[in-house]
């Protein structure tokens, strides 16, 4: 640890209990039953169920990249999808005791005051100032990216590796790590990203590369060697850990869809300055309500007048140094990026961005740039610690107001007048499943349908809560889960079905006979549907099963193996 700077686990300490304090003020009131998220989107379950899943298939002895307890019996593809199962083992503990959904908000909780954690270590370093490190990790920890990607993406929020990983090449090029430990520590580094976000863990290589080509040609002669070196040992690290990783990259790159996002989620230039719903405070939320087509996710790009100010006086003195000119290009590289194809501005397309020739090649087809912008603010924290710096000089109070406004301004809409799901959000998770009274309906393995099907509900929970005792037809893993051909339209009645207003005389006429054949093809015998669905579906599962029981907060239907009504 450094001299003079504060005990690293106080630190954390601090940015938890912001994170406390914010995003995780509803969870932690009840941290089995609500979930620091927004279930307006079809992701957090698919993380709680994967939180459950990866330690489901090392206790069961099966193969943890393909799962056939969904969409089956065919099953899905889980490498394909994001699962980050490196948070699955360590929050093992806390799944099995608590479940998956206080498992998730530790996890989500966690993300931002671990970046926050890391940044400061590296601001840390850079400044020799804990007051301005503490600010520049909190600058990059709660940034907007990261509130927005909290609402659901907490593959995406675990960020910690990505100062992490700069921490230590600054360490290597000033002798402080031998060879063989640095290699061997960012070889852990880029295999832990994987096992997070093999996206995040590509835009670190892409970035991580101009970065380097880039320093090697803005350091002193004298120093460039050094940068050399530097750059072939990361090579070898990048090597050593996708060997090690092969079979989970292999079959990562096996299930690799190419998005074409670049055009849509490429990040809004007027997002700079305009906030969006994510933020406490900020005007224009109409403007705001069009980037990135209404997808708060996506919409991570406000850093806010007051630290925009703050960056250029910073580079108005530092751009002449070899250090301030390689950090003003990675931040011009970073942003240009995050720009997608083509220039956003407003309600506006003008430009194509170099991102239209990146995206037609494989792996850049499925990036969505405006993530990017997580790299941008980064380098946005090291230069506000760097101007806060005590040798700085010029009026310090000021300085430090700047920041202090730029800080409030990127505070967390948690209010809960101005909407109750943001990281307040309480999912539909019945005491049938919760308990252990599933089991005197359902048989251990069998094929259930629910209802709402797929990703249009909480049936990834409830699967995850019964430890994987019954299979689906369905779930939601990624864009890429699918059922078959043949399926196809049965699938399609059963989305629309989950929407709350499909006609009910089309229902009547052209449904039942629609989903008594998938009954039968699935040799479905039980359906489980949420009160709420009891006036859409009625007509159509009292045609298909018998008599309905009204148990454990949900509606269970029975049907016999040819499809006909049959008992309990």
């Amino acid at each position: 640890m450094f001299a003079g700077a504060p005990p690293w686990p106080w630190v954390f300490a601090l940015y938890l209990g912001v994170a406390l304090a914010s995003i995780g003020r509803a969870a932690l009131a009840s941290p089995a039953h609500v979930c620091a998220c927004d279930l307006g989107v079809q992701e957090a379950p698919s993380y709680m169920w994967s939180l459950a899943w990866w330690p489901h298939a090392l206790l069961s002895g099966i193969d943890p990249l393909y799962s056939h307890a969904i969409w089956a019996p065919g099953g899905v593809d889980v490498a394909g999808a994001n699962t980050v199962p490196i948070a699955a083992f360590v929050l093992w503990p806390v799944t099995a005791l608590f479940g998956v959904v206080a498992s998730y908000n530790v996890l989500a909780i966690a993300a931002p005051a671990l970046s926050a954690l890391t940044a400061f270590l590296l601001c840390r370093r850079l400044t020799s100032s804990t007051p301005a490190a503490l600010a520049g990790g909190y600058l990059f920890g709660f940034s907007t990216y990261e509130l927005s990607q909290s609402l659901g993406h907490p593959n995406l929020t675990l960020l910690f590796l990505l100062p992490a990983i700069v921490h230590l090449a600054l360490r290597r090029v000033d002798g402080e790590l031998t060879r063989r430990r640095f290699v061997a520590l960012m070889a852990v580094a880029f295999g832990v990203q994987a096992l997070i976000s093999t996206e995040i863990a590509f835009d670190i290589g892409l970035l991580g590369t101009i970065a380097l080509i880039a320093a090697r040609y803005t350091a002193p002669l004298e120093l460039r060697p050094r940068v050399e070196t530097l750059a072939r040992e990361v090579l070898a690290a990048g090597v050593i850990a996708a060997v090690v990783m092969s079979p989970y990259l292999v079959a990562v790159l096996a299930q690799h869809q190419v998005f074409r996002g670049g055009g849509v989620f490429g990040l809004n230039l007027a997002n700079l300055v305009v906030p969006t719903a994510i933020t406490r405070y900020g005007l224009f939320r109409s403007l705001a309500s069009t980037f990135e087509v209404g997808d708060l996710f996506e919409v991570g790009g406000y850093i806010g007048v007051p630290l925009l100010l703050a960056l250029c006086a910073w580079a108005r003195g530092s751009w002449r140094s070899r250090s301030g000119r390689l950090l003003l290009i990675m931040l011009a590289v970073s942003l240009l990026l995050a720009l997608g194809s083509p220039l956003h501005v407003g309600g506006s397309q003008l430009i194509p961005l170099p991102w239209a020739l990146l995206q037609r090649l494989p792996p850049f087809g499925s990036l969505t740039p405006s993530r990017i912008i997580a790299f941008a603010d980064l380098i946005v924290a090291i230069c506000v610690a760097l101007w806060l710096r005590p040798d700085s000089g010029g009026r310090p109070a000021l300085r430090w107001l700047v920041v202090f406004v730029g800080a409030v301004a990127l505070l967390p809409n948690i209010s809960a007048a101005a909407n109750a799901t943001y990281w307040a959000s309480r999912p539909a998770n019945p005491a049938f499943f919760t308990t252990s009274e599933y089991q005197r309906y359902l048989q251990r393995g069998e094929e259930v349908l629910t209802i709402p099907f797929a990703g249009d509900g909480d049936s990834l929970l409830w699967q995850a809560e019964t430890g994987f005792y019954f299979d689906m037809p369905g779930g939601y893993l990624s864009e890429g889960d699918t059922g078959t051909a043949r399926d196809a339209v049965a699938l399609a009645v059963l989305v629309g079905g989950s929407q709350l207003h499909p006609p009910a005389r089309v229902r009547s006429r052209l449904v039942i006979p629609i989903v008594r054949a998938y009954l039968r093809e699935h040799n479905i015998r039980r359906i489980v549907m949420l009160p709420a669905y009891k006036p859409i579906w009625q007509p159509v599962l009292s045609a298909l099963a018998g008599p309905p029981r009204t148990v454990g907060g949900i509606i269970l239907y029975t049907v016999d193996a040819d499809g006909a009504p049959g008992g309990g």
